[in-house]
């Protein structure tokens, strides 16, 4: 189950994401929303692009691309907007 993200938290890692910063799985998990062990299975199977944190060579951290980690939100939560139904009711004259 992932962990409860508060809004500001959200927004500060999405701040960090914008201005081209790369994101430890976490950190990532925090913003989709998703298991930290999600995001994991996403770096090894390619399907999010992750380089190795740079100037740790004794024990390597992934950290992701942040452009693909905000596509993948956009995608995430424009799937997941709720929209008000329209109501295409023919009009009934009563003559």
């Amino acid at each position: 189950m992932p962990r409860t993200v508060t809004t500001a938290k959200r927004a500060t890692l999405l701040a960090r994401a914008q201005r081209g910063e790369w994101l430890l799985p976490q950190e990532v998990a925090d913003i989709l929303g998703v298991h930290r062990a999600t995001v994991v299975r996403m770096l090894d199977q390619g399907n999010l692009t992750y380089r190795n944190r740079p100037g740790n060579a004794s024990k390597p951290y992934r950290e992701a691309d942040p452009k693909q980690v905000l596509a993948m939100y956009r995608r995430r939560t424009k799937v997941h907007q709720v929209t008000e139904p329209t109501r295409d009711t023919p009009s009934t004259s009563v003559a």
